[in-house]
């Protein structure tokens, strides 16, 4: 075995994200005890982290200061019971989220409930002891048979609210149209929820804390919550769209966000933007467009000019604005390039007409074969074009010039004499000439 390696430490940091704001509880009473379900999804309707450890369940008496305990956990989706809770209190019930690094999320949405009893209080230890009834308290003529109690028999107002056992009243027990809206108090109190569907699949409830829509899979999509936040989608995945206190946002069938409308302000979009559907309009990344590109529409609707980035494969920053052909044919191009301008008339008809100005000075104009190429400078200079005239000393000289853009260009003047006097052109070449 050879010796150690050098020593190399690694300090990693502490995972200090919490988990997702669990959703709200679903709360039941049933036989005296109280139910609290989780669907195992976040307030948003999204899954729990890799790293997720538990939910708590959170239990306070409202009327207790400081009753604030935890009473039992879930590490997935279920119920759990509470018991030994007195009848008609009232009980708050939240979940936080925890993860195994100890990172606690803050408190889902709060859910009230009160412990309902089986029977009437006025007769347990009475009448009932547990789940018998007591000798002596019912003699045998007074017994009651299967049947022999009907509507027409109980006095009017007789059963009150108190004397029913809790879910004793079922649907299939009511006559069509026996409870209306008269028959109901103005203002109904929900001590815990109101299910319109299944309780784990689609469904839509209503709580004290809000009102809640979810899917097939048991997903939530909608969610208004009584403190005003609110989110609605129209799907979990693939083509959808969202609203919430966020913004909004559009998703195609591949899931890419396509459009995004943010409460800060911010607006992005994937796809054509258009002022109109025809006539005099503005076009942004219209449909078909190879680069990124911006029409701007006449009122025929049909002619247009447009600008446009650089060309696909093109590394340096360019910008091209193409205007309509004219009667003749021709359309007007202006191009700017890194260190550029060039603008032509190209297309049909006459020789293509052209203007390039480059950053170091140089231009070239040209129509068809026909080319003046050079630079523009200061008199004196050695420019093509100069501002003034240039002057040359001396007795005699030669003059160079040339039609070449690989090299540089040379001035061709018009030459004559200082005091007038008559001189001598010499040395006549295709590239220049002399004088004396």
């Amino acid at each position: 075995i050879g010796p150690f390696s050098d020593q190399v430490v690694v300090l990693i940091p502490d995972d200090t994200t919490p988990p997702p704001v669990p959703s709200a509880p679903a709360l039941m009473s049933r036989l005296g005890v109280i139910h609290a379900s989780w669907d195992g999804l976040g307030s948003m309707g999204e899954e729990m982290p890799p790293d997720f450890d538990r939910v708590l369940v959170w239990m306070r008496d409202p009327a207790v200061e400081g009753g604030t305990q935890i009473v039992d956990y879930l590490q997935a989706a279920g119920v759990v019971v509470i018991g030994d809770q007195p009848y008609g209190a009232d009980r708050e019930i939240w979940f936080t989220a925890l993860d195994r690094s100890g990172n606690t999320s803050t408190r889902s949405g709060v859910m009230t409930i009160a412990t309902q009893a089986l029977v009437d209080t006025d007769v347990v230890g009475k009448v009932i002891s547990g789940a018998k009834i007591l000798d002596g308290t019912l003699v045998a003529s007074d017994a009651v048979v299967a049947n022999t109690i009907t509507g027409g028999l109980v006095q009017a107002a007789a059963i009150t609210a108190g004397h029913l056992a809790a879910n004793s009243v079922t649907t299939p027990a009511l006559a069509a149209g026996s409870v209306t809206a008269g028959k109901l108090e103005a203002v109904l109190t929900l001590t815990s929820r109101l299910v319109a569907g299944s309780s784990a699949a689609a469904r839509v409830e209503l709580s004290s804390s809000g009102l809640q829509a979810f899917n097939a899979a048991g997903v939530q999509t909608v969610s208004i919550a009584n403190s005003g936040s609110f989110v609605l989608r129209s799907a979990t995945s693939g083509a959808r769209v969202e609203l919430d206190t966020a913004g909004f946002r559009a998703f195609n069938s591949a899931g890419t966000r396509t459009v995004s409308l943010s409460s800060t302000g911010s607006v992005d979009f994937l796809g054509e933007l258009r002022s109109g559907d025809s006539g005099r309009r503005l076009v942004v990344n219209p449909r078909g467009a190879v680069d990124p590109e911006i029409r701007f529409y006449a009122d025929n609707g049909g002619s247009y000019v447009r600008m446009y980035g650089a060309p696909t494969g093109t590394s340096e920053p360019e910008l091209v604005i193409v205007g309509a052909a004219g009667a003749n044919g021709r359309t007007p191009e202006l191009l700017m390039g890194s260190g550029y301008a060039f603008m032509k008339n190209s297309g049909a008809g006459s020789a293509e007409s052209r203007i390039r100005l480059d950053a170091n000075g140089d231009v070239n104009i040209g129509t068809g074969a026909t080319v003046f190429e050079g630079k523009i400078g200061v008199q004196n200079s050695a420019s093509a074009i100069c501002a003034g005239k240039a002057s040359a000393s001396g007795t005699g000289g030669m003059v160079f010039y040339g039609t070449s853009y690989d090299s540089t260009p040379f001035p061709a003047v018009m030459v004559r004499a200082g005091n007038n006097a008559p001189f001598n052109i010499n040395h006549v070449a295709s590239d220049g000439f002399g004088w004396t």
